[in-house]
């Protein structure tokens, strides 16, 4: 369990733990050779299981299932995102994620994880956010849509002057993207015409507001929704960048933990 950059859910009396990696050290830009040294493995696996109380009260995991597959599941500070899929079951997408084995870039195609198993979608190619980001999941039972929006972070990807520009050095972005799953099944994204106003988003969350309609896994019901501007939840914490790359030219005064709280509406 001592794992960190993976994604954590809970479906149907289990918890899932995806992804990830166990990392022993301190972390060095340079490497794991440069400075006190660093040790990480990623776990390549969907790991889920039971709690029950033990005695004394004391949490104990039972039922422990392991997934493993070194190809499909080796990421880590990705989102793991709720979702309910086109035959209207539950489950989880993993969305892009860091890092592929032969560059330093991320993966783009997402996987599908429901309780019988799991599913690449090679086919499709997530261009504008590739690390764990502020998101909010929207489900409509009446059209069978799943929506997921993300909010900044870090990508491969971003817009520029109307036009989609490519940075291989993963900055951070500004970009809000959604991802559409149809009623069948085809996954469709784009980015929205509005941006965070500053480099923010990256490993930070998005609350859902009390007064939201929502469903199973704090997915904005967007059926029971009226008409009209709504505050929807509150981005909060992550990473604040001063610039798009700061990795390398970095004195560790380029970012900062966000101070600032941000609400989020969305108009239907």
């Amino acid at each position: 369990m001592a794992v960190t950059g993976g994604g954590a859910g809970y479906l149907n009396g289990r918890f899932y733990l995806v992804g990830g990696q166990k990392f022993s050290g301190r972390y060095n830009p340079h490497g794991p050779d440069h400075g006190p040294g660093f040790a990480q493995e990623y776990t390549n696996e969907i790991r889920s299981f039971a709690l029950e109380d033990g005695a004394g009260g004391t949490p104990v995991i039972s039922n422990y299932r392991a997934q493993r597959d070194e190809e499909h599941l080796h990421r880590r500070d990705y989102n793991l995102v709720p979702q309910v899929f086109p035959d209207g079951k539950p489950g989880f997408t993993m969305f892009a994620g860091v890092f592929q084995y032969k560059a330093d870039i991320p993966w783009l195609y997402p996987v599908d994880i429901r309780e019988d198993g799991y599913q690449p979608v090679p086919a499709f190619e997530q261009q504008y956010s590739h690390y764990h980001s502020a998101h909010l999941p929207v489900y409509s039972r009446q059209s069978r849509e799943m929506h997921t929006l993300f909010f900044g972070g870090i990508a491969q990807y971003y817009r520029h002057n109307n036009e989609t520009k490519e940075d291989k050095e993963v900055p951070f972005v500004k970009t809000i993207s959604q991802v559409t799953r149809a009623a069948n099944g085809t996954l469709t994204e784009w980015a929205l015409p509005v941006e965070l106003p500053d480099l923010s988003g990256a490993s930070a969350w998005l609350a859902l507001h009390e007064n939201m309609p929502r469903l199973p896994g704090d997915l904005l019901d967007w059926d029971a929704l009226p008409p009209g501007e709504h505050l929807v939840g509150y981005i909060v914490g992550g990473i604040r960048s001063s610039a798009p790359n700061i990795f390398w030219p970095n004195t560790g005064k380029q970012s900062s933990a966000s101070a600032t709280v941000m609400a989020v509406y969305l108009r239907k």
